[in-house]
């Protein structure tokens, strides 16, 4: 049964790069590289994600070989975001996040652009009593900076003069527009040119 190593050095050779190149595409060392082909230990998060793109095939393949065995998928299940803390989401419109800033990186399902991250929900304005949807806190929710801002959206928003995120349900009423908890007993905050939306919430990642 080929292994996660022999499969990544087959897609090294067969696209004629050498360990130093891969590693250097990925961020990490050649004697890294060499690591994973020798199945010392596997590539994960941003390196794996990085190592799906350089060679052009689906993560999948790289962690559990296509299944027939003849060649690499080349659609797309699974794709790996950055953790960031709510600074760095704030400040995400303004600059790119080097990898290098980020220290977790998510793996998701969700269908999304390659502008989007995971954020961890601090506190409980989000968690709707009366049922779903609801965001507890310490949930990871995966956001979309790509996708429109709707009404009736949950998005990730940054409030002028201040360096962290909020994340609450875009209620657009006319002319008047407000973030709202999905809690009742927190007040809705209206906004108006005083509002940057980071981005939409396209789901919440369960980990179990």
């Amino acid at each position: 049964m080929e292994t996660v190593g022999q499969r990544i050095k087959k897609l090294r050779k067969e696209n004629k790069k050498t360990q130093i190149e891969v590693g250097k595409f990925c961020n990490v060392s050649d004697v890294t590289v060499g690591f994973w082909e020798r199945d010392v230990n596997e590539p994960k998060g941003r390196a794996l994600q990085l190592l799906a793109k350089l060679f052009n095939v689906d993560i999948n393949y790289i962690l559990y070989g296509s299944l027939n065995n003849l060649s690499p998928v080349k659609s797309s299940t699974v794709q790996t975001v950055p953790l960031l803390s709510t600074v760095q989401a704030g400040n995400f419109t303004e600059h790119m996040i080097n990898n290098n800033e980020v220290d977790e990186w998510i793996n998701t399902t969700f269908s999304i652009s390659s502008e989007s991250f995971a954020l961890k929900v601090v506190g409980d304005s989000m968690l709707n009593p009366l049922g779903n949807p609801s965001i507890p806190e310490d949930s990871i929710i995966i956001v979309d900076t790509l996708q429109f801002a709707d009404n009736g959206k949950i998005v990730v928003a940054r409030i002028d003069g201040t360096d962290e995120v909020t994340v609450k349900k875009l209620v657009i009423d006319g002319p008047n527009r407000y973030l709202m908890p999905l809690n009742p007993q927190y007040k809705s905050i209206p906004i108006n040119n005083n509002c940057v939306i980071i981005g939409v919430v396209k789901g919440v990642q369960i980990e179990l």
